[in-house]
């Protein structure tokens, strides 16, 4: 797990959080019931993320997985994750992981054949 790769993901996450328009760091803090300085420094790789805070970003909508590592859905199947993905699927937003997640489906049912 690398500090700087998570760091990045929960600055796209802020950036599409508001139907694809971004909240500040410090309107992300106060979601979080966390200091603004301490998203800072998680978005800049400065400190490792903690599990309290990796459970308050699913609550808010954002997959642990993608989290972690960048790979599949971005957002949780939490009611607040598939708020947030119906809001920017609306708004024609494109939302990271679900371009690679349809085209792995579609491989894997390639393979089926």
């Amino acid at each position: 797990m690398d500090n700087k790769e998570i760091g990045q993901r929960i600055k796209l996450f802020r950036s599409l959080y508001n139907k694809g328009k971004p909240l500040s760091s410090a309107q992300l803090a106060h979601r979080l019931d966390e200091g603004p300085d301490k998203i800072r420094n998680y978005e800049s790789g400065r400190s490792a993320l903690p599990l309290r805070l990796l459970l308050k970003f699913h609550n808010q909508g954002l997959s642990m997985h993608y989290l972690l590592t960048g790979e599949g859905e971005m957002f949780s199947d939490t009611p607040e994750g598939l708020r947030l993905m119906s809001e920017l699927e609306e708004a024609g937003v494109d939302i990271p992981g679900r371009v690679i997640a349809a085209a792995a489906a579609d491989i894997n049912e390639f393979k089926k054949q």
